[in-house]
């Protein structure tokens, strides 16, 4: 009878403990998913999909940086003025996606344009290997958002 109750004990503390486990990986994966991937100081690329306005993007601005990290989750440039700028979420993932793959160190162009005081990214090159991914249509509609 004292095994059975120890045992019992036993199984009880191992399903709380896989309990635990489930609820932890399930509140860091929705941490990771939330969170802007660089500080709030800082510049960051937004991947917004409600830009629904049909004209052609205005104040089209270009920008060049070395990457200094990049991750699954996030490409983090430095630009020429000392300052980070973090492409991340789903501009990133559609870009690798695409097969854009720069290494550490390389130069790369990001042409986007100012919605809301996000930078809004509408093609990247890499000035090493030429290689250029493009993220947005001419209305600046995302490309991972659209009918293919």
């Amino acid at each position: 009878m004292k095994r059975i109750i120890l045992w019992t004990l036993y199984a009880g503390f191992v399903l709380v403990l896989l309990m635990g486990a489930v609820n932890r990986t399930q509140a860091m994966a929705g941490d990771l998913s939330q969170s802007a991937g660089v500080n709030q100081n800082e510049n960051q690329a937004h991947e917004s999909d409600e830009h629904t306005d049909e004209t052609l993007i205005q104040n089209v601005v270009q920008v060049q940086g070395a990457v200094v990290s990049m991750s699954n989750r996030e490409l983090v440039l430095q630009l020429e003025d000392g300052s980070i700028l973090g492409i991340a979420r789903r501009s990133w993932r559609y870009a690798t996606d695409q097969g854009f793959a720069p290494q550490i160190g390389d130069p790369v162009s990001v042409t986007g344009f100012y919605e809301q005081d996000s930078l809004e990214v509408i093609s990247m090159v890499n000035l090493n290997s030429g290689q250029m991914v493009h993220l947005r249509d001419e209305s600046g509609r995302p490309l991972w958002a659209t009918d293919h």
